[in-house]
């Protein structure tokens, strides 16, 4: 794994972060800040109406990148979802301190989703993956290997092999 620069962020910052003393008070007077690691992989997990089952994707993702080893942000954006998608990430975050939950106030579309959240990743690889449970997600940390085991190569796709989403047509 790459080496993870440190970032000094203020103390309002949220999770995955440590307290460190600094040498010497700053001009606000408080002898702390926040130091935060930088992940090495960001996933960005667009969401639109998956309230049935972004949890579990969640909880999948989750499992396999703790015992990957890898450092690692979740970001779940809502595409301005219909259904209780949203309350369901909001509700998970408090669980799941990797997690970051983004909300659209307008729908985007999944390109817009994956365009804002690469934009906004922290991660030195982006992995892109969807919430209706038809990519086998636990196989993250596999393709973040491989591009780990293969310095030159700059992008590693993974395909389904059946089409089982959740919005049929």
């Amino acid at each position: 794994m790459a080496a993870e620069p440190i970032t000094v962020v203020p103390e309002s910052a949220g999770t995955d972060s440590q307290v460190a003393e600094l040498g010497g008070a700053p001009a606000g007077g408080i002898g702390t800040a926040v130091v935060q690691t930088k992940p090495y992989v960001t996933i960005v997990l667009p969401c639109y109406n998956e309230q049935d089952h972004v949890l579990a994707e969640i909880e999948r993702i989750t499992v396999a990148m703790d015992a990957s080893g890898y450092s690692y942000e979740l970001v779940a954006i809502d595409d301005k979802s219909t259904d209780g998608t949203l309350a369901r990430l909001r509700e998970a975050a408090a669980s799941y301190p990797k997690l970051r939950v983004v909300a659209f106030r307008r729908n985007g579309g999944s390109g817009t989703a994956r365009r804002i959240g690469t934009n906004d990743a922290r991660g030195e690889i982006v992995v892109w993956t969807d919430a209706d449970m038809t990519y086998p997600n636990e196989r993250i940390p596999d393709l973040v290997g491989y591009l780990d085991d293969n310095p030159r190569t700059d992008q590693a796709v993974g395909a389904r092999t059946s089409d089982q989403g959740t919005h049929k047509f």
